[in-house]
């Protein structure tokens, strides 16, 4: 444990002894190594075991004035307090101050000429010992002395040059403080654990991905290295540079180190394949770089793996309302699914990886000039979606993996493009990735997670996050034989709906039946069908669109989606290049509907108007299935919306006016007007300022509010609380913060929290947690998993 040394040197004043060099160039140093500890107030140790001096504030602070100053008013301590050096006496004509000046400036240039020696005077001074200012003195009169490339000093270095005894341990301890590293672009580097990696502040928890945990850091500035024209150059010289990275370490009851590297190595691999493939795709996300750290046996303690930060992943995307209003042409949001569309195609035909792991949170998305870093890949757009996390991805001619069964399915002909899924599968996930034993998947399972994903995108377009939260609460299936609870967006003949279920039907598709297939690998076996659920949506998202040509394009696209991707068979499915046609080619369409071009009869092949007469008819006799519902007024519900102005509540919490928001409760019943939901959009307050993340306005409205209010389920955002709300996905850990700042008015069940836990990420995992073993039980209140539909 090092001695560590603080900043708190007293403010100066007009009555105090001005600092010396001594002391001004020491508290610049202290204080330049705390602004890299930001975030690690409360864990001394990590606080030690992180901080650094980054290599530009070490230039900056002992500049040339400063050496000088500093250089010269150690010669001076020197002369009064015994010999000074023949150099420093007078030339004999009585120009001592001449002398001096040209000595000191011989000292400043031998600290800082090659090798330099400023990071060990940093060291020196960090340490205050007068004992070791002395001797940086004495070692500017010797012909060579130990330089910043000496570093890290061990005892024989230290006896040999000199260093007194007392200063042995801190020396050892504090000087990979003055040593940090530099990270260079597209390089893996090894690094030692007692290595100091460059990275401002404690890394913030992104998310906990397939394989690794994710984080957002800053690099320091002068720390990221370019290669240009073969040499490694400053890539940041003016400011930190913030990056993603991906770590992979032992877990603890969960992940060997041994798996973290092969997990490590596996997914390096395939970002290789790709970086070194003579054909490209821009949309394909690929690494920075990545580092290993190894310990003093020379063992593997972790890896990272190095990403430009996005401004937020297509999963929070589609919960910021302030996204659906920028972009509300739908042709553009359309055109990024056509764009991932094409780099799975590209994945799969041109480099035979599968990445199997498709979903909102893998999918980055950039904003030219609001990014986290400014998105250099745009090419002038302003908005870009990238194929990212490759933590599952194979090849498609890997050796077979074996399943806790031991089967080898890889040798098998009929499965010669299939590998085995490595875990349980996901909301997004096909039927074939059931199980880890037996569940064999290839190609066309990730077309399935892509038509999955073109859902809610479509979902969002339509009626922005409150439509997607909508399809999001139709997707939990009840198991039989209390099987427990999973979000689908198919269910099983094992499920509670399943005969139920086998009533729902297409109205926009009268000649086709929802597909019901076997799934491989199962008992009986199983079978498998499109959740009943996501049928009746799409029945009622079909029958919002008002205008005909339009609703014939929205019908194309949902007929694409579950005629040809969302089948039970794999092998029924559409390929990825078919479906970047399909999709490019209905992107277009919908571009010129938007550019009045298009029209009802000539916008297909075959035009949908028949249908779409048919189903507006009321005299077709068929009855509608359980759950579908007919629209009688098939309005654009973006236009409904309009109808009625918003509350003055309502606009203040869109614009996040904490301000007016307080005001609004002050003046009128604060509690009765949070029950209250705004008569334009139908949402609590609350709910309001959730789909917004008006978090400064949220503060407020659960300040004000009590237990009624926080057990609200609002309709319009799928029929939730608003505890549900913020832990629906990988959560909104901003907004369960705050609640846990009023948990007496939440009601958090032990089954609520284990069902959500799988889904959220890090830092929304653990304030869901504290909310449940904090809340207090209160009768008559709606509890969160009755509740939840």
């Amino acid at each position: 444990m090092s001695a560590r040394r603080t900043s708190s040197f007293p403010p100066p004043s007009f009555t105090s002894v001005p600092e010396t060099a001594v002391q001004e160039l020491t508290r610049h140093i202290c204080e330049a190594i705390d602004d890299t500890t930001a975030g690690f107030d409360n864990e001394p140790d990590a606080k030690n075991a992180h901080c650094f001096l980054p290599r530009t504030d070490l230039e900056n602070i002992l500049d040339r004035y400063a050496l000088h100053r500093l250089i010269k008013e150690l010669i001076s301590e020197r002369a009064h307090s015994g010999p000074t050096s023949t150099g420093e006496e007078s030339d004999g004509n009585g120009d001592l101050h001449t002398n001096l000046d040209r000595i000191v400036r011989a000292y400043v240039q031998r600290a800082i000429s090659h090798p330099p020696r400023l990071a060990l005077l940093a060291l020196f001074l960090y340490d205050g010992r007068p004992s070791l200012h002395a001797l940086f003195l004495k070692w500017l009169e010797l012909p060579d002395f130990p330089s910043n490339l000496d570093l890290p000093l061990n005892d024989n270095t230290l006896r040999a040059n000199g260093f007194p005894d007392d200063c042995f341990r801190p020396i050892l301890n504090n000087q990979n403080i003055f040593r940090p590293v530099w990270i260079r672009e597209n390089l893996h580097q090894d690094f030692r654990d007692w290595d100091r990696l460059p990275y401002i502040g404690k890394p913030e928890p992104i998310k906990d991905g397939s394989s690794g945990s994710v984080y957002s850091v800053k690099i320091a500035k002068g720390h990221w290295e370019i290669n240009r024209d073969g040499r490694y150059i400053p890539g940041n010289p003016h400011e930190p540079y913030p990056v993603a990275i991906k770590v992979f370490r032992e877990v603890p009851g969960g992940r060997s180190r041994e798996e973290a590297t092969e997990d490590f190595r596996v997914e390096r691999e395939i970002l290789d394949q790709i970086r070194v493939s003579k054909i490209k795709h821009e949309m394909v996300m690929l690494d920075l770089g990545s580092i290993t750290i190894l310990d003093g046996a020379n063992q593997k303690v972790s890896h990272s793996l190095m990403f430009k930060l996005a401004t937020f992943s297509l999963a929070e995307f589609l919960k910021d309302e302030r996204r659906h209003a920028k972009y509300s042409t739908r042709s553009v949001l359309f055109s990024k699914l056509v764009d991932i569309s094409e780099a799975l195609a590209y994945l799969h035909h041109h480099l035979d990886i599968l990445h199997l792991d498709i979903k909102p949170d893998n999918i980055l998305v950039f904003e030219k000039g609001r990014s986290r870093q400014d998105n250099e890949d745009g090419a002038g757009d302003e908005l870009v979606w990238k194929l990212s996390d490759f933590g599952l991805a194979r090849n498609k001619g890997a050796a077979a993996r074996f399943g806790l069964g031991g089967r080898n399915l890889g040798n098998r002909e009929s499965l010669s493009s299939e590998v085995e899924a490595v875990r349980h599968a996901g909301p997004y996930q096909p039927p074939e990735v059931h199980k880890r034993e037996s569940s064999g998947v290839g190609r066309r399972s990730d077309v399935w997670s892509m038509g999955c994903v073109a859902l809610m995108v479509l979902a969002f377009m339509t009626n922005g996050v409150a439509e997607v939260e909508n399809l999001w609460s139709k997707l939990p299936v009840d198991f039989q034989q209390r099987g427990g609870r999973q979000r689908l967006f198919y269910h099983r003949s094992d499920s509670n709906l399943w005969e139920e279920g086998r009533a729902f039907r297409y109205t926009y598709m009268r000649d086709f039946d929802p597909d019901i297939g076997d799934i491989p690998g199962t008992s009986g076996p199983l079978q498998a069908a499109v959740h009943p659920l996501v049928i009746s949506w799409s029945n009622m998202l079909y029958d919002s669109y008002a205008n005909p040509a339009e609703k014939i394009l929205v019908g194309d696209i949902l007929e694409v989606m579950f005629r040809h991707v969302l089948l039970i068979n794999r092998s029924q499915r559409m390929r990825a290049s078919d479906l970047a046609e399909k999709m490019g080619n209905l992107q277009k369409r919908w571009k010129l509907f938007e550019q009045g071009m298009d029209h009802p009869n000539n916008s297909r092949e075959g035009s949908r108007s028949e249908s779409v007469n048919s189903h507006e008819s009321a005299s077709n006799g068929i009855p509608e299935p359980p759950g579908v519902e007919a629209s009688i007024h098939p309005l654009n519900p973006l236009v409904v919306e309009t109808l009625l102005p918003h509350s003055n509540l309502c606009r203040a919490i869109i614009s996040d006016d904490n301000i007016t928001v307080l005001n609004e409760l002050d003046r009128d019943n604060g509690v009765q007007l949070l029950k209250n939901k705004c008569g334009s959009c139908k949402i609590y307050p609350i709910h309001k300022a959730l789909r917004n993340r008006a978090y400064k306005s949220l503060k407020i409205l659960v300040g004000k509010s009590d237990p009624a209010v926080a057990g609200l389920a609002c309709l319009e955002s799928g029929d939730q609380t608003a505890v549900e709300l913020a832990s629906q996905g990988s959560g909104d850990s901003k907004a369960l913060e705050i609640f846990l700042d009023h948990h007496a008015i939440f009601s958090v069940t032990k089954e609520f929290f284990y069902e959500r836990k799988r889904y959220l990420d890090y830092q929304s995992r653990a304030s869901l947690e504290k909310l449940w073993k904090r809340s207090q039980t209160q009768s008559g209140r709606r509890t969160l998993w009755g509740g939840w539909r």
